[in-house]
């Protein structure tokens, strides 16, 4: 296999690209199978046997000290998943708008690092800096792929294709 510094810049980024769906699947899976096991555990210790439904506007996830770690909820943008860490930091949100699927990934301080969305054109993949500032962009729309690195202004650095 070719080391990093033998593979083309295309090639570096289809193995990115693969990478990061593979994550994205392994991640939703996991959230998925968290968020039906504690449903079932609340819904079984909580409910008859015979309620096949839980309905509500939000469920919120909280530890046995009554700290929040996930809340799901439904307002006017759609459905959204926000996951908290120890601290009560938003660590990821999940949505799905009118306009299509994202996900939103926060650091330490909730400084937005990097976003995952489709919308009716294709994906696009933002990364940020430290400060929430859009870096770099991966694109994939009707006129195929496209790449850009933006300054800490916001100005392009370097475009792929120019």
């Amino acid at each position: 296999m070719a080391t990093i510094s033998q593979m083309t810049t295309a090639e570096r980024l289809e193995k990115l690209e693969k990478e990061m769906a593979r994550a994205k699947l392994r991640n939703l899976i996991s959230l998925f199978i968290m968020l039906l096991a504690a449903a079932v555990m609340v819904a079984g210790a909580s409910m008859p046997e015979k309620i096949k439904t839980i309905e509500s506007n939000a469920f919120v996830l909280i530890d046995e000290n009554g700290k929040t770690h996930a809340d799901l909820s439904v307002d006017k943008e759609g459905p959204r998943l926000c996951l908290f860490e120890a601290n009560g930091k938003v660590r990821a949100r999940l949505g799905a708008a009118k306009d299509g699927p994202w996900l939103s990934m926060f650091d330490e301080n909730e400084k937005v690092r990097a976003i995952i969305g489709v919308d009716k054109d294709g994906p696009t993949l933002v990364l940020a800096d430290k400060n929430g500032k859009a870096r770099a962009a991966l694109v994939l729309d009707m006129d195929g792929a496209s790449l850009c690195i933006y300054d800490e202004n916001g100005k392009v650095l370097w475009k792929a294709p120019p």
